[in-house]
Formats: structure tokens, C-alpha cells, sequence
């Protein structure tokens, strides 16, 4: 009897922990943007550029008027006494100053272009379910105010999702951390090779692009800066090994209920 419960226990046990395993979220890919080690001999942080995802695989693409400026390394000028934000980045712990994210530059002119320039970012969510993408993104104060994010489930076809307004409070480039938006639920988000996101410039209430900085003036050639681009979902269970999980263990519960009687 006593190793009956015991196997009906470590059963059921087996069985919480493979559901609550599926259940956790698990990153399906991630951009940082860069590869960054220390030299031996000198004890400096070398940092180079990287556009290919650090954690998983996915692609991105330009959108729209954007341009990829490659050409943008420090975060921050800390000869700039109004630049006073970086991105999550965990390298800013070895140097606030270093590092290097996806930059793009040049909106559509003013009145032109509502919702079509930015980044689109494409990543597989075969096997995931419960899909939220994240990111860092940084305006300079002369840039769209508004940032819309997209999401398709054909490749093809964009639907609105959540909208991020800047309201940078200086004359100065500024980090927005952890935009964030839980797409949990969504049909045909889940367990789809044709996913994607992107995030593009829209216009104001106004009908036309704002700046990033209330008063500011808004200037076409800025746009945004991105870095910890992130998707991350929850593994989709095998439903055999549910199943056989499940029923083993409500057999032997059940057979040690049936012993008592």
C-alpha cells in the first residue's frame, strides 16, 4: 500500500512538474545587437556588432522610408549632461557608455507615410503558444512621438496591436525600456512560422507626425533606435505525454482508492 501512494504521489508529482515546465515562459529569440568579450592581455571590453539574434533564430528588415545606419556604437555622450538613460542591456553593466543596438533613421516626410516606417522583426513560434514580444527603444526628441506595433500571422498583412507614446523630457535622446506587448491569445499567433512584428512611426491626434519632446519640433530624418528585442512564449505540451501522464497517475489513484474499499 504505502508504495502505492508513493508511486501515485511521484506520478502526479512527474505530471505538475511537466505542466508547470510548459507553462513557464522560455525566450524563442532575442536581439542584443552586439558580441562583446574581454581581452586577456589588456583586461578591455572589446565590442562588435551583432544584427543576427543572440538567443534563437529570426530576421529583421527595414520598413517603409527607414534607413539602417550601422554606423552608431556609444548609447550615450557622456559629454551630453542630458542624455541620462540607456537601454536594459546587461553590457551597461560593464560600461554604461558601450554597446550597440539596431539604429534606424529618416521617417517619411511630415503628413506622409502614417504607420509604415520602422522595423519588422520575423520569428517562427512553431511550438510556442502565448507569444509576448518586448523591446528597448530609444527616441531623440525630434522624432515621431508615436510608436505602433504590428503583428502578422500571414507574412503578409499587418494588424494594429498596442500603441507607445515618448514624451522625452529633455533636449536629448531618451530610452524607453520593456515596451511590451502580450499578444497571449491572439488567434493564429501561436505555433505559427509566419509570425512576425514590426514597429513603425504613426501620426499624433494631430493628423501629423510630433516630436518625441512636447514643443519640439518634429525633423524627418530621425526615427528610433532598438535594442533587447525579445519574443518569448510557453512551450506547447505534447498531448501524448499528457495524456499518458495523466492517466497513469488517476490509475493509480484510482487503484488505491479501490484497495481501501
Amino acid at each position: 500500500m504505502i508504495r502505492r501512494i508513493a508511486r501515485a504521489v511521484a506520478l502526479t508529482a512527474a505530471f505538475a512538474t511537466i505542466v508547470t515546465a510548459a507553462q513557464a515562459a522560455s525566450i524563442i529569440t532575442l536581439w542584443d545587437f552586439q558580441d562583446y568579450y574581454q581581452d586577456p592581455v589588456t583586461l578591455d571590453w572589446i565590442v562588435t556588432p551583432r544584427y543576427t539574434p543572440s538567443i534563437g533564430s529570426g530576421s529583421w528588415e527595414v520598413q517603409g522610408t527607414a534607413v539602417f545606419d550601422p554606423d552608431q556604437q556609444d548609447y550615450r555622450d557622456p559629454a551630453n549632461p542630458l542624455e541620462t538613460t540607456s537601454s536594459s542591456d546587461p553590457i551597461h553593466l560593464i560600461n554604461e557608455f558601450m554597446g550597440y543596438g539596431l539604429d534606424v533613421d529618416n521617417a517619411p516626410p511630415q503628413g506622409t507615410g502614417n504607420k509604415t516606417a520602422g522595423v519588422r522583426f520575423n520569428v517562427s513560434t512553431v511550438g510556442y503558444e502565448n507569444i509576448v514580444v518586448s523591446f528597448d527603444i530609444r527616441h531623440k526628441y525630434r522624432s515621431p512621438r508615436h510608436a505602433r506595433v504590428q503583428y502578422t500571422v500571414d507574412g503578409v498583412n499587418w494588424v494594429d496591436s498596442l500603441l507607445f507614446e515618448a514624451n522625452n523630457p529633455f533636449e536629448a535622446d531618451y530610452w524607453y525600456n520593456g515596451r511590451t506587448v502580450d499578444l497571449s491569445g491572439v488567434p493564429g499567433v501561436a505555433d505559427n512560422p509566419l509570425f512576425g512584428f514590426r514597429v513603425v512611426a504613426e501620426f499624433g491626434p494631430s493628423g501629423l507626425y510630433e516630436a518625441s519632446k512636447t514643443g519640439a519640433t518634429f525633423r524627418q530624418r530621425d526615427l528610433f533606435r532598438f535594442d533587447m528585442v525579445q519574443v518569448s512564449g510557453t512551450v506547447i505540451p505534447e498531448p501524448a505525454s499528457l495524456l499518458t501522464l495523466g492517466l497513469g497517475a488517476a490509475g493509480l489513484i484510482g487503484s488505491i482508492r479501490l484497495k481501501r474499499r
